[in-house]
This record gives C-alpha cells, sequence and structure tokens, in this order.
C-alpha cells in the first residue's frame, strides 16, 4: 500500500481536524463578538435588574445576589435567534456559573436536540438548572463541585 500521499500537506485526517478546528475558531469569534457588542451589555442589565438573584441558589432557598447572565441553549453566531431571547437567559451568581460550566459541556447537544424537537426553553432550563441541582456532589474547601 502506498501511504506517500499521506506525507506532507496531503493527509485527509489532518483536514478533517483543520476543518473542526476553523469551524470551532468560528463559532469562538461569533460569541465574542456577541458578548462585546453593546446589545449584549444592555440585554445583560436587563436580565440582572429583572432576576437579580441567583436561579440555582433560589432552588436551594438561598438568597444571592447573581452577576452572571448564562445561555440556558447555546448559540451559533450573532444571528441566532436563542442569541438575544429573554427566555433563553438566567441569572447566576458567578459561582454556580463556574460549577455548571463542565456539566454543560455534556449536555448541551442533548438541549439543543431537546429545544428542536420542539420542548420550551423554560422546561429544558428546568431540567439543566434543576438536574445539575439535584446531582449528588460533594463541595471542596472553596465551595466548588467536586
Amino acid at each position: 500500500m502506498n501511504l506517500s500521499k499521506y506525507n506532507g500537506n496531503y493527509n485527509p485526517f489532518a483536514m478533517n481536524t483543520h476543518s473542526k478546528t476553523k469551524q470551532k475558531t468560528y463559532h469562538q469569534e461569533q460569541h465574542i463578538k456577541f458578548y462585546n457588542s453593546s446589545s449584549w451589555a444592555k440585554l445583560r442589565l436587563i436580565t440582572l435588574n429583572e432576576h437579580p438573584l441567583c436561579y440555582i441558589c433560589k432552588i436551594n432557598n438561598l438568597l444571592v445576589s447573581a452577576d452572571t447572565v448564562d445561555h440556558c441553549l447555546v448559540f451559533k453566531d450573532v444571528n441566532d435567534p436563542l442569541a438575544s431571547d429573554s427566555h433563553n437567559l438566567y441569572s447566576l451568581c458567578g459561582q454556580c456559573h463556574a460549577n455548571l460550566t463542565w456539566y454543560e459541556t455534556k449536555n448541551k447537544h442533548k438541549w439543543l436536540t431537546m429545544y428542536q424537537s420542539g420542548a420550551t426553553i423554560g422546561d429544558i432550563a428546568k431540567l439543566k438548572y434543576n438536574g445539575y441541582n439535584k446531582l449528588n456532589y460533594v463541595v471542596d474547601a472553596d465551595g466548588y463541585y467536586v
């Protein structure tokens, strides 16, 4: 078997990886563009003013001020309606948002599939935030789930 075509620049596996990296970079650029926009700054302030307490802490009967706005469903680019849909935004404290991030990476595709199948953002939010909340994790000395 002649593998010479896989040496140098022609490597279909590397090309495939490159296209995925390129696509990931595009999405990261779109998110940065959105989060640096004045429309996001206004939307974030409106959300925090309307919902000043952390959504997850409220589930636990704790009154903690929110300082972060979380997108329940991940958006693709600045033109995606999910990026600025107020029903897709939830106020969280910084600690809950940080703890939630790793849980979210494992489930975001499941939640998007549910949304595309007709589930409401509110129903998905209950599953996301309550599901995260009901997991039996141990909190370390710094207050992070381990």
